[in-house]
């Protein structure tokens, strides 16, 4: 049974008469992302309920707790699939869309894999 914040999600979603498929696409991501997100997943990314509170024009605490915040006159950003679409290829949106589907601890692993190669190749790291 899908909770309250995927009722939210679906409930935007067939609000603003899209399949999962035609939101998945908005967003740069594969249908099957988005439906896991939408429907199962127990815990969902902050990137996704941003780039969806985005899209739908509503806080990300309708999203995460229902709350109806008073409406504010807001700046449109880019989404960051739009940032992402003019700096990486092909290719590196897929991997990111694929890792951004892992759990939380596959997405640690990955990071600190990628973080000890960088530190090594180059001796540096982010955190200096």
């Amino acid at each position: 049974m899908p909770s309250d914040v995927q009722k939210r999600i679906i409930d935007l979603r067939k609000k603003a008469n899209l399949s999962q498929k035609q939101m998945a696409d908005n967003l740069k991501m594969t249908r099957t992302c988005y439906a896991y997100n939408e429907t199962r997943a127990k815990r969902l990314d902050d990137s996704f309920i941003e780039c969806l509170a985005k899209y739908h024009k509503v806080s990300t605490n309708f999203i995460r707790y229902g709350l109806i915040e008073k409406p504010q006159i807001k700046v449109e950003e880019p989404k960051p699939t739009e940032i992402i679409t003019n700096v990486f290829t092909n290719k590196e949106k897929k991997l990111i869309e694929k890792i951004r589907c892992l759990s939380v601890q596959k997405q640690n692993e990955i990071r600190e894999l990628i973080e000890n190669e960088y530190k090594a190749k180059y001796g540096i790291s982010d955190d200096e």
